[in-house]
């Protein structure tokens, strides 16, 4: 016999563990997030971002591809994302 609960079955109110974190509500800063703000900034190119995002994020193997291909969808996700000249490397 096995004590298995039927779904929906509302367990007892256990008190739950006090956190020793304090509790932030602020959504935690990640590489995409920070990427998606930067890329508003039509002053800024691929190669500027990139340098900006290895200052939060060491370790990132950010690459000017992966911050066109967000910057691709999030046009087409209808977010209005100014598009970039090359830069001299790439031509």
């Amino acid at each position: 016999m096995t004590d298995k609960k039927p779904r929906g079955a509302k367990t007892a109110n256990k008190p739950k563990a006090a956190s020793t974190e304090k509790a932030d509500t602020a959504p935690k800063q990640t590489v995409g997030t920070l990427v998606t703000k930067l890329l508003a900034d039509p002053k800024l190119g691929y190669d500027e971002i990139i340098e900006l995002v290895k200052v939060d994020f060491p370790q990132a193997k950010t690459s000017a591809r992966s911050v066109a291909s967000t910057a691709s969808v999030l046009r087409r996700k209808g977010f209005d994302i100014p598009l970039r000249k090359r830069s001299a490397k790439a031509k």
